[in-house]
């Protein structure tokens, strides 16, 4: 029985939502009476975030924004709750203008669906009527900025307010998924491309800087918006204005690489950032995730915040993660070292040949070893770089027993139920940091590529148990495991660490 908060549906959230799960209702309260601007969450998947923040909204009468990683949670979201409303990129609404019967049917060069950020309002010589009324894309704009609460992604957020003409004033700012966006979602929206070629094209003559001094491309981008601004501003050269712009107002460091056809910028610390990209002085900032940690919070230069850390819904014994040292899994492994790798994941498969399982490889390369020469080579599925979707597809599709052997699988697919019962994480997902931001990231972190290992390895384990009723087992292989979870322990979380263990022989398998 809850003693604080009336149940959900009586506070405007769906009937669906009879009673609140365990701690629900205390993060709601917390976030409503913390005095601190930032509040962080650290809820485990299952824990119902999502109905949480909705009841601080709610509750409060905070305009409030939500922002997620993706457009398929914008979906989730928009069918498990009404009083919110969508909006997104252009590229997401059909252009009516370009369909057949529309006022510009005699631009289309196609018959081919064509997006709103196609349309010929994006050119200086052609006014769409229905940009006022009638537009796909402007009218849920329009719904938007008039709109209590919002949900919208990243990418979008970042791009209408800084390149746009906003959604308005915020009290409430919602970061769901909130781990990804001091590694994922404001670096990659910072990231500047500069076609060389396309510059040439644009303003005859050009010359492009040959050095890596950030004033010297900052005074040259100005003077080339300058040249641009000439132009007529059809789509194409307001995206290049878009990432000039960004240069001529870059601070802090940044690498500059020059690729040959190409001049890469990507900022080495981005929470200088944070502040105008995303939380633009809205007054009260929440953050949600199942792996969000206070290192979190230090990339995005959050210095003060109240964090709260919150039990897994889904009991221990469903989600064991066993240790089970093997090798140190490295680039000069012997041939020795890598035939006692396939036998261990071999006899964990032998025990298991009643259901399904994912072996997670890192890499294609090992994937490939292990297809070769394992025992069960007949029952593996395996793919290259780019038939992971289709090889997702044919093992949520199969009848145990299969085995899905994958270097990517670490975050962006679901395998509840029956479709995966075990896991075994054959090598810590080490990142490939030879680039030059990854060596300029860990020249001023020498702690940032650990925090990503981790977080790599969290998601990576929580691909297969989905709901309390659900269960799989994992297993890590790589003795570097050993010493790096006692070192870098404050970078998983609590309920993480719980349902670790050591093992040195194969435990029977749980029955199905």
């Amino acid at each position: 029985m809850n003693f604080f908060l009336p149940l959900p549906d009586r506070i405007g959230l769906p009937s669906k939502f009879k009673d609140w799960r365990l701690d629900q209702d205390q993060a709601v309260l917390r976030s409503i009476d913390s005095d601190k601007r930032f509040v962080a969450h650290a809820m485990s998947t299952g824990g119902g975030k999502s109905l949480v923040y909705m009841a601080q909204a709610l509750l409060t009468g905070a305009r409030t924004c939500i922002l997620t990683s993706t457009k398929a949670l914008q979906n989730q979201l928009t069918h498990d709750f009404r009083n919110l409303v969508d909006i997104r990129g252009q590229g997401n609404y059909q252009c009516l203008a370009l369909t057949e019967q529309g006022e510009f049917s005699h631009l289309l060069g196609s018959n081919k669906w064509h997006g709103c950020d196609e349309g010929p309002c994006h050119y200086e010589d052609h006014k769409c009527s229905l940009k006022d009324k009638g537009c796909l894309y402007f009218d849920a704009l329009r719904r938007a900025k008039s709109a209590k609460i919002v949900v919208t992604n990243y990418a979008y957020w970042m791009a209408i307010n800084n390149y746009g003409e906003g959604l308005g004033h915020f009290d409430l700012l919602i970061l769901d998924e909130a781990h990804s966006v001091a590694v994922d979602e404001l670096p990659s929206f910072l990231k500047i491309v500069i076609g060389k070629e396309e510059i040439r094209k644009l303003i005859t003559g050009a010359t492009i800087p040959e050095n890596e001094n950030l004033e010297d491309w900052k005074h040259w981008a100005l003077t080339v918006i300058s040249e641009l601004n000439k132009k007529e501003q059809h789509r194409n050269v307001r995206k290049i204005r878009e990432n000039l712009f960004k240069l001529s107002t870059a601070k802090g460091e940044w690498v500059i690489e020059d690729t040959g056809n190409t001049v890469l910028f990507d900022v080495i610390s981005p929470h200088h950032y944070a502040e105008p990209m995303l939380f633009r002085s809205i007054p009260k900032v929440v953050l949600f995730s199942a792996t969000i940690r206070p290192k979190t919070c230090e990339l995005l230069g959050i210095d003060s915040v109240d964090f709260y850390e919150y039990n897994s819904t889904f009991p221990v014994r469903n989600r064991p993660i066993i240790y089970l040292p093997t090798i140190k899994l490295q680039k000069n492994n012997s041939s020795h070292e890598l035939w006692e790798w396939v036998r261990r994941i071999d006899r964990i498969i032998d025990g298991r040949l009643d259901r399904n399982g994912i072996i997670h490889t890192i890499s294609y390369e090992r994937a490939r070893f292990l297809k070769e020469y394992s025992i069960h080579r007949d029952i593996i599925i395996t793919h290259n770089s780019g038939g992971v979707h289709q090889a997702v597809k044919k093992f949520k599709q199969s009848d145990p027993p299969v085995i899905l052997v994958s270097p990517c699988v670490t975050t962006g697919y679901d395998f509840p139920g029956d479709e995966c019962r075990y896991q075994v994480i054959s090598k810590l997902p080490f990142l490939d940091t030879r680039a030059k931001i990854f060596q300029a990231r860990k020249q001023k972190d020498k702690n940032y590529t650990y925090y990503l290992v981790a977080q790599e390895l969290v998601q990576m384990c929580g691909r297969a148990v989905r709901s309390i009723e659900d269960w799989s087992e994992n297993f890590i292989l790589d003795s570097h495991w050993g010493w790096f979870w006692i070192k870098y322990k404050d970078y998983f979380p609590k309920w993480f660490l719980e349902a670790c263990r050591k093992d040195n022989v194969i435990p029977l398998a749980p029955k199905v």
